[in-house]
């Protein structure tokens, strides 16, 4: 084996145990304030509403890439613990919003969000503008593949 491919076997390893870490870090509910606890895929269904990323149902689904049917469950949980509001538009689509406390799960995210950020602008410190911008195109480039990944997956279905 090359030095390349041990390069990216060890670089591989290391991105599996970022993302367990990043998977425990998920699964565990963050305290939004006032004892209201969240876990992370309804925070970041809070996040895409409120953001602006998705709407509904179907722009959700495409936003996170997973089914519809995933997408409504979580929806339908957030809705009737009072995060969301379901409105009826045209064309039987129904748009989401957040509700206040919607808003205040995601001021809370973005605060969390925020110290995240500042923890890696600590590491990015330590590195030339030349070597993070490669290693953002390189993430960038892995994120593409895992796209790929999930659409064959889907496709052998």
């Amino acid at each position: 084996m090359s030095n390349k491919n041990k390069s990216i076997e060890r670089g591989f390893e290391v991105f599996t145990k970022i993302f367990m870490k990043y998977d425990i870090l998920g699964k565990q509910p963050r305290n939004i304030g006032n004892n209201i606890r969240i876990n992370s895929s309804n925070i970041h269904t809070i996040e895409a509403i409120g953001k602006g990323y998705a709407n509904s149902v179907t722009t959700l689904s495409h936003y996170f890439m997973i089914t519809k049917g995933a997408v409504s469950q979580v929806v339908s949980k957030l809705h009737k613990e009072g995060y969301i509001k379901k409105i009826q538009a045209e064309n039987k689509i129904v748009l989401l919003e957040l509700t206040s406390l919607g808003k205040q799960a995601l001021k809370a995210h973005d605060k969390y969000n925020l110290s995240v950020i500042r923890k890696l602008q600590i590491v990015e410190s330590k590195y030339s503008s030349k070597e993070f911008d490669a290693f953002f195109r390189i993430l960038l480039e892995v994120d593409n593949c895992f796209g790929e990944f999930i659409e064959e997956f889907k496709n052998i279905k």
